[in-house]
């Protein structure tokens, strides 16, 4: 059985949007509020992804965009509201909580994580060719990426050599696909002795 040990489990496993889409949700944990897991039951955590952003929609909080890669539709969400957890509410009221993945990090280094998230806005424009990682979390019961980083592919050939680098490491690393077919035998191995009458 796979456990939190797992080294794949932190890494951002590299997934076509079918699969990342078919993740099975497993039951919460202290530790973890929502987990996912492969069809082969390797568990998930980060994820990433190639393909052309076909929808983008800004808010002042946020970025939500559609990353197509061919065989579906990932919804991502970019935050874009590091400067607002860093300031006191208008009222002079007490800095509202900080999410998980910002915990215990320092000032100065929220406020880079700010410009870098800015920065990844810029590169996910609509029709753009973009590489995309991320925690694979869920919202309205929906898989979604919750963006980390993105950046724009020049290579036109990078989402090709993604989905082979996909299928590759589904099958040899992940477990979720099944091995392929065995190489046939010569023909001088298939033959038998017929038997003398």
């Amino acid at each position: 059985p796979l456990t939190r040990m797992d080294p794949i489990r932190d890494a951002h496993m590299k997934l076509l949007a079918r699969d990342l889409l078919a993740l099975t949700v497993g039951p919460s944990t202290s530790t973890d509020p929502v987990s996912f897991s492969t069809r082969g039951g390797r568990p998930v955590s980060r994820a990433e992804a190639v393909g052309v952003v076909v929808s983008r929609d800004r808010g002042d909080k946020f970025l939500r965009f559609l990353v197509d890669d061919g065989t579906g539709c990932i919804p991502c969400i970019l935050w874009l509201n590091h400067h607002l957890l860093l300031h006191h509410q208008t009222g002079g009221g007490p800095l509202p909580p900080l999410p998980r993945f910002l915990a215990g990090r320092s000032h100065s280094e929220i406020e880079m994580m700010g410009q870098f998230a800015k920065g990844h806005a810029e590169s996910a424009q609509l029709g753009a060719l973009v590489r995309v990682r991320g925690r694979v979390t869920a919202y309205r019961g929906a898989v979604q990426l919750t963006v980390e980083g993105v950046a724009a592919e020049r290579d036109p050939n990078a989402e090709v050599l993604h989905w082979l680098q996909c299928v590759r490491l589904a099958r040899r690393c992940y477990g979720m696909l099944p091995p392929p077919p065995a190489a046939p035998t010569s023909s001088i191995q298939n033959k038998r002795k017929a038997p003398s009458v």
